[in-house]
């Protein structure tokens, strides 16, 4: 086979590959479905599903201070407050802002509390609430001591491999803790 042959034979596979793509995708798009789950949220920010389908979603709150909420919401969409009286406030844009990302394992949800420049552990089994990084003042580190290590703004948390990875947004910087 010469290389014209071999180059020709490529672009044609890839020319098959990216039209399969290509109907799939549209395809998929022609499926699609734009629903509302619930209503009545206050504000509703960061969502994460937990092993028994049920959604989780953190709610920044009304003007009020403490109206931030994480609420669970079932596949029905029935709408019922998990954690209520989180930290709330009126930020620098006149905007009520609570708690913001969530990631749960097993009973542990870990929540970004965005406004307070902290990250928070919950023990949902016993209502336990634990400050595991940062030092409720904006700022950019160090790095050693979580607790006095400053964040600005965390809003993305996720955790893998014995790790919290933390999207540190003000301080343009994904922090892990170990």
């Amino acid at each position: 086979m010469n290389i014209s042959r071999l180059r020709n034979f490529t672009s044609i596979g890839f020319s098959l590959t990216l039209l399969v793509f290509t109907i799939a995708l549209v395809t998929t798009r022609g499926n699609a479905q734009c629903n509302t789950v619930t209503t009545g949220l206050r504000e509703p920010l960061g969502t994460t599903l937990t092993n028994q389908g049920n959604l989780l979603v953190s709610e920044t709150g009304t003007p009020a201070t403490g109206s931030g909420r994480i609420s669970i919401i079932d596949s029905s969409g029935n709408r019922r407050t998990l954690l209520a009286g989180l930290p709330s406030a009126i930020n620098d844009v006149s905007e009520p802002s609570g708690p913001a990302g969530l990631f749960i394992r097993g009973r542990t949800l870990y929540v970004a509390d965005t406004e307070n420049h902290v990250v928070r552990r919950i023990d949902l089994g016993s209502g336990i609430i634990t400050t595991v990084l940062g030092t409720g003042r904006r700022g950019d580190g160090p790095e050693s001591d979580p607790l006095q290590c400053a964040l600005s703004r965390p809003h993305g948390v996720h955790a893998a491999g014995g790790k919290l990875y933390v999207g540190d947004s003000e301080a343009h910087r994904i922090r892990v803790l170990s």
